[in-house]
């Protein structure tokens, strides 16, 4: 999943860790640059007693090799590999070969790997790539005190194989 700031990505992914650890499954979040926030998640009905966190510090290498032992290690529902706000030139340093390693870990397993950047990254390795883009903003009050009250999202999958964007319609409420 990718799109910028403020188009919902962190929603999504959010809804996926509570739907997943509202079934009892356990599941991880690879945060590179500290984007988690557990008041958000368990204010989204993530329960955290089924999260586990793994915080890198901005290094992209310890992030790649915690997925990497999460994703081998089996028994997680969803491992989410959050690479927001990652400069681009640390990005594309990252080799293809990881790409392809993620996906034969969790080729035969009910795991899924959600990736959450703001640039596509895992191209042909990914099974599916979700653009979210900004549609509008609701606000309310007045200037200097207004009150974000819904944010409009658009997300765009498309399935690799099919190399067809299929459009999806998403409302987040503030």
């Amino acid at each position: 999943m990718h799109g910028k700031r403020s188009s919902g990505r962190l929603s999504v992914c959010l809804h996926i860790l509570a739907g997943a650890t509202a079934r009892g499954e356990i599941c991880a979040v690879v945060d590179l640059n500290g984007s988690f926030d557990p008041a958000s998640a368990a204010a989204a009905e993530v329960r955290l007693a089924k999260i586990v966190w793994v915080r890198c510090g901005g290094n992209a290498e310890h992030a790649l090799r915690a997925a990497d032992l999460l994703l081998h290690a089996g028994g997680f529902g969803v491992v989410l590999l959050d690479l927001t706000e990652a400069p681009a030139r640390v990005l594309n340093r990252i080799p293809l070969s990881y790409w392809h390693r993620f996906r034969r870990a969790v080729a035969n397993t009910p795991s899924i790997l959600l990736l959450s950047a703001d640039t596509p990254q895992a191209k042909s390795c990914a099974r599916s790539t979700v653009q979210m883009k900004r549609k509008a903003f609701h606000w309310s009050g007045k200037a200097p005190f207004l009150v974000l009250r819904k944010l409009e999202t658009l997300a765009l999958q498309q399935k690799i194989a099919a190399i067809r964007p299929e459009p999806l319609l998403l409302e987040t409420a503030a």
